[in-house]
């Protein structure tokens, strides 16, 4: 992706005709690969809650994505079951990722055959292929990403004045679509900067500017919206100034919790692997070779790229959450790119009288080892409804009206049923958080303070036993087998005779 600053306007719109068919060739394929392995049914952990909230046009957990929710609503209204829908955003927004990136090395000047062979990779990739086939909103923020990779490439080929207001509007989408992606600011500040040396006055910046906080301020108030109708299971509610503030900033994750230096060195290490394994360890040393080509060629142009590949990589190693590892998927957007040129150079460096087409081996074997080593697997889980059969064991093992404390990945699962099936509404939900959670039955301060007030008047169940639980009250598993743990009172006189449930 090395732009030329002397490509004329025609030859540029003939790249881009030009790409149309290489990219619509690989979202097809990646789309059909995804369909064959989506994962239609309710699904464990955010899955749940997305799809959730999509059918009840609520709010998420911060730091909320409300692209994603008005997406999944209107997708819900056409196909009815909310977690098939949300899954179909998935597979759409990741077979559009793929096929933006074709489209991106294809009009950057790399031959169709390659173009299309490190979509396919890229969209095969473990992480990415993941993402796109349950419901979740990685997919969706890599689309955005991609467009916005691309149009800023066609931005330093071209110098059309018109491309940074679409890039601000884009980035302003991919906030929207998850507001993490604000670790791009730098990286968006760079292209505001090279607007400025190509000749843009500080009038056309200052308008980039006010229209992406225009972005951001409707983005809060869609947010603000959203929760006024269902508000998040989180401790933070978008109702006041503070509240907003905190819940956009995913304050409930401890964002910016510090790290020892060696714990952070070691999660940036288990990253490292991490990618390097999602590309088969090969493609890692031809990426840095591609990324070493866009230096030389325009460094500024890849001081822009490193900077959105070290915002999701080095934010993320840095976050609290278990699933820090696939957030960073757009991260392998730029991996891919540099891979290509990687590849493009190797082969005119090494074989320099063959076709440019030699050159798309290498993601090709990539993308073999992917199906070789994820395709059999992929279909097992799409055929598989492993949290639908979780939540109709542990609704018919429960008893009535219990008190059910339950893990995150479990809770959302068995409220996303009672919520869109009407089953068993005689439970109450929560999970086992001692700060302030939102419940339909109401806000709890603190779980053990709500398993104080209900264990003499009725049942109360967990199957995420904690050591502030275990220490004042006994557990006995429900029946033989079970995961389920029924929670009694150690000393049975603090309940008055006939109380305990």
């Amino acid at each position: 992706m090395v732009p030329s600053h002397s490509t004329a306007h025609s030859a540029a719109a003939d790249r881009r005709y030009g790409a149309l068919a290489p990219a619509a060739l690989t979202g097809g394929l990646a789309a059909l690969g995804y369909a064959l392995t989506a994962q239609t049914t309710v699904g464990y952990h955010d899955a749940a809650e997305l799809a959730l909230r999509a059918a009840q046009l609520g709010a998420t957990h911060g730091p909320g994505a409300p692209l994603h929710t008005l997406a999944g609503w209107v997708a819900t209204l056409g196909v009815g079951d909310a977690a098939a829908a949300t899954t179909w955003i998935s597979v759409a927004a990741g077979a559009g990722a793929a096929a933006v990136l074709t489209g991106l090395l294809r009009r950057a000047g790399l031959a169709p055959g390659l173009s299309v062979a490190t979509g396919l990779a890229f969209a095969a990739t473990h992480m990415v292929w993941g993402n796109a086939v349950v419901t979740e909103l990685y997919a969706l923020s890599t689309l955005l990403v991609a467009a916005m990779l691309t149009l800023a490439w066609g931005w330093r080929a071209t110098g059309q004045a018109q491309l940074p207001r679409i890039i601000t509007v884009c980035y302003g989408l991919a906030l929207a679509a998850h507001f993490a992606n604000v670790v791009l600011l730098p990286a968006y500040g760079v292209l505001l900067l090279l607007a400025r040396r190509r000749g843009a006055g500080l009038r056309h910046l200052l308008a980039h500017l006010g229209l992406l906080t225009l972005g951001v301020a409707g983005i809060a108030l869609v947010n603000v919206a959203l929760a006024a109708r269902v508000p998040p299971f989180g401790p933070y509610v978008p109702d006041s100034v503070g509240g907003l503030l905190l819940y956009m900033s995913g304050a409930e994750h401890a964002p910016l919790q510090p790290r020892a230096l060696a714990d952070y060195l070691a999660r940036c290490v288990e990253h490292a692997v991490i990618v390097t394994q999602n590309y088969a360890f090969v493609g890692v040393p031809f990426a840095l070779a591609g990324l070493y080509r866009m230096v030389r060629a325009d460094a500024a142009f890849a001081l822009f790229q490193v900077l959105c590949f070290g915002g999701f990589m080095g934010y993320f190693s840095l976050f609290g959450p278990g699933d820090y590892f696939a957030m960073v998927v757009p991260a392998y957007l730029l991996v891919s790119i540099w891979l290509a040129y990687g590849a493009d150079a190797a082969r005119r460096r090494w074989l320099p009288g063959w076709p440019a087409e030699v050159a798309a081996l290498l993601p090709l074997c990539l993308l073999a080892l992917s199906l070789q080593d994820q395709a059999g697997e992929r279909r097992s889980a799409a055929a598989a409804a492993p949290a639908l059969s979780f939540a109709a064991r542990a609704f018919a093992e429960l008893p009535p009206d219990s008190l059910v404390i339950a893990r995150w990945n479990e809770f959302t699962v068995l409220r996303y049923q009672q919520a869109l099936s009407s089953v068993r509404t005689d439970l109450d939900l929560v999970v086992p958080a001692r700060t302030v959670r939102h419940y339909v039955h109401g806000v709890v301060p603190d779980y053990m303070q709500l398993v104080a007030s209900s264990i003499c008047t009725r049942p109360v169940v967990t199957n995420r036993p904690t050591p502030e639980l275990e220490a004042v009250h006994d557990l006995r598993p429900l029946a033989a087998g079970s995961e389920w743990q029924r929670v009694y009172l150690r000393t049975a006189e603090l309940c008055t005779a006939g109380q305990e449930g």
